[in-house]
């Protein structure tokens, strides 16, 4: 479950424009820049890690050289580095659903043609890879995840600070998770939105 705070004003009992109020929370948004990839097992041994192409092809984790990534955005809630964000931003597996019934199929059709072509010669080894069809599962692998304040220039991954995910609310009404700057601390210059 979540930790919830109250919310804090941008200032206790202070009205401010729009502008003023920007210009105080200007850095404690943040984006969020999250790497994964899918692995595929059969009877609990992995059989490989994928990802897609831009044609939606899958590709070896190790020929693409490279994960899957997406971005989101959150703000910062605490002054050691939570951050809140919404629960499909930090579990890729919620948007993904399409790749991982593709990558399930193509692995179910190739393991069950394979046992067809060994039938006749191996009627043992097929029966193991007819069963593999049948229980084949693709799990989400969380690579990667970091954050840049808002103003932050961002290059490469290398300017994105670390987090790890912490827990989101389980439900789909509630789209909200937590991550955590492994810092566990606020990065200067950035205020949080609650106490």
């Amino acid at each position: 479950m979540l930790w919830w705070a109250p919310w804090k004003p941008w200032e206790p009992g202070k009205k401010g424009k729009p502008e003023e109020i920007f210009s105080y929370y200007n850095k404690s948004v943040a984006l969020i820049y999250q790497t994964y990839y899918f692995e595929v097992s059969a009877n609990g041994e992995t059989l490989g890690q994928f990802v897609f192409d831009q044609n939606d092809e899958i590709i070896p984790l190790k020929e693409a050289g490279y994960p899957m990534g997406g971005f989101g955005t959150g703000f910062f809630v605490s002054d050691d580095g939570l951050i809140m964000t919404n629960r499909h931003v930090m579990n890729p597996y919620m948007t993904e659903q399409d790749h991982i019934k593709q990558l399930k199929q193509y692995f179910e059709i190739s393991l069950e043609q394979y046992a067809s072509a060994l039938q006749r010669k191996y009627p043992d080894q097929a029966v193991i890879y007819r069963n593999a069809a049948n229980n084949v599962s693709v799990s989400v692998e969380i690579y990667q995840t970091g954050v840049a304040p808002n103003d932050t220039y961002v290059t490469s991954m290398n300017d994105f600070l670390p987090c790890t995910v912490l827990g989101d609310t389980g439900s789909d009404e509630v789209d909200l998770g937590l991550i955590q700057l492994n810092s566990k601390r606020l990065p200067d210059g950035c205020k949080c939105y609650v106490n």
